[in-house]
């Protein structure tokens, strides 16, 4: 008879220690709550299932495409918790999103997506029981970039003639204007230089230039001396 109430006795505590993840979320015996993180009960001395917390070192989460795999490190009952997103995958939540729970290990991932159009540091805790009750857990950290800003568009100084303005030409550089092209004037005509006026020479003259059909003058003839004078009259 002495053994029915030991098995009994067994039973519960052994179903106590596998639904303490549904208990932290329902408060039944435990200090938690929807969007709660293990840690706040640990800062502000809760005692959990009775003996307490123990904090264990951080573990990292891997990114995959738009949401992050969360470990989970153990083969008995856990639960995952964050203050904002949301979870999926592997387990239950019990009607809050920033929960999930499992009484078996997990066998498939666990996802966390973060709120939608935000950035920052978030912080995600998984947590999981050993026997005498204590409640171990380790923090994962996961920090969201904000989006880098756009550079401001420059305006095309060349848009399409009769059509809205193209934006592939809106990310073009100005370009300055085309200076005018440089009149071309001709050099200034410089006239020949006259030569220097010769010397009168002591040779006889030249005659003029002649063109070559024309034959070359004839020398004429001395002048006769005049008649000499009548005798006088007797």
């Amino acid at each position: 008879n002495e053994v029915r109430p030991f098995c009994m006795a067994s039973s519960l505590f052994v179903h106590l220690m596998l639904a303490w993840p549904t208990m932290w979320l329902t408060k039944t015996g435990g200090d938690g709550d929807c969007g709660k993180l293990v840690s706040e009960a640990h800062e502000a001395n809760e005692t959990g299932m009775g003996s307490g917390y123990r904090s264990e070192p951080a573990q990292a989460s891997i990114r995959e495409g738009t949401l992050w795999r969360i470990p989970i490190p153990t083969s008995g009952g856990w639960f995952v918790t964050s203050k904002k997103g949301a979870f999926s995958g592997h387990g239950t939540n019990l009607g809050c999103p920033q929960f999930r729970q499992s009484l078996t290990s997990a066998s498939r991932p666990v996802f966390w997506a973060p709120p939608t159009e935000t950035q920052g540091k978030f912080h995600i805790e998984v947590a999981h029981a050993k026997p005498y009750g204590t409640i171990f857990y380790f923090p994962v950290s996961i920090t969201i970039p904000s989006a880098p800003k756009n550079p401001p568009l420059t305006p095309s100084p060349f848009p399409p003639s009769g059509s809205v303005r193209s934006p592939l030409l809106l990310r073009l550089p100005t370009i300055p204007p085309a200076l005018p092209p440089t009149p071309w004037f001709p050099p200034p005509v410089t006239p020949p230089s006259t030569p220097p006026a010769s010397p009168p020479s002591s040779s006889p003259s030249r005659p003029p230039f002649m063109p070559p059909d024309t034959p070359p003058p004839t020398p004429s003839s001395p002048p006769l001396p005049p008649p000499p004078p009548p005798p006088p009259p007797p």
